[in-house]
């Protein structure tokens, strides 16, 4: 099915970053200062959600309220520290937001990572100059899969639900999407399977691939005379 959009909300980690397993190390190791056993696996199927939500999910309400706040703001000091330097873009990341801006769509930034991280990434992928701006988890209450990041987003993009697609790598991108109605793009670059983003409307194993399906599914760039 030919599609007509005009505005793109990017999710950024797993999504135009390969930053995926390094945040899962990060919070193997936050959880571990505070004394909690949370291994890389299972928080490597987390990553995609916000900082809270991850807590809430591995510790009782109880320790969840007394240490979420610092288990959270650790494992950024401990993924600014260590993993950032190291973190590089997906292939065709740059190339494909700047193709998509060059064709007059709008694009904004959608992620749960704080602020200083997702400026950090816009800065890697060279890309500033291009998007209209982002929402970060700094942002909202409610981090992925809730669908206040991207409902954020979409008024920043002032374009119609119709008009804007989610592009993301996570089902909890998926599920906020179907939250805010809007229709979600996955690429299968953060790790996760085909059958946890069914969801999406197409789905690609990688943003070469999604590259070339551009012309199926966004406003065809203007021409001059």
């Amino acid at each position: 099915m030919k599609h007509n959009f005009t505005c793109a909300l990017f999710d950024v980690d797993g999504t135009l970053v390969d930053s995926s397993d390094a945040h899962g190390y990060a919070w193997e190791k936050a959880f571990k200062k505070f004394g909690f056993d949370v291994s890389f696996e299972q928080i490597k199927q987390d990553i995609g959600m916000g900082g809270k939500e991850i807590v809430t999910k591995h510790l009782s309400r109880k320790d969840a309220k007394e240490f979420g706040n610092k288990i959270s703001e650790f494992e950024v000091e401990l993924f600014t520290r260590e993993f950032l330097k190291g973190i590089k873009p997906f292939p065709y990341a740059e190339r494909l937001i700047k193709h998509l801006s060059k064709r007059g769509v709008k694009i904004i930034l959608a992620s749960s990572t704080p602020t200083e991280l997702v400026e950090n990434y816009i800065n890697l992928l060279k890309i500033s100059k291009v998007i209209l701006g982002y929402v970060s988890g700094s942002d909202v209450v409610r981090a992925k899969p809730a669908p206040d990041i991207f409902e954020k987003a979409l008024s920043k993009c002032s374009v119609s639900k119709k008009g804007t697609v989610v592009i993301g790598d996570s089902p909890y991108d998926i599920e906020a999407a179907r939250r805010a109605h809007l229709p979600a793009i996955a690429v299968l670059s953060g790790g996760f399977k085909r059958e946890e983003v069914e969801g999406a409307i197409h789905i690609f194993s990688t943003l070469k691939e999604l590259y070339e399906y551009v012309d199926e599914l966004f406003i065809k760039p203007k021409t001059t005379r």
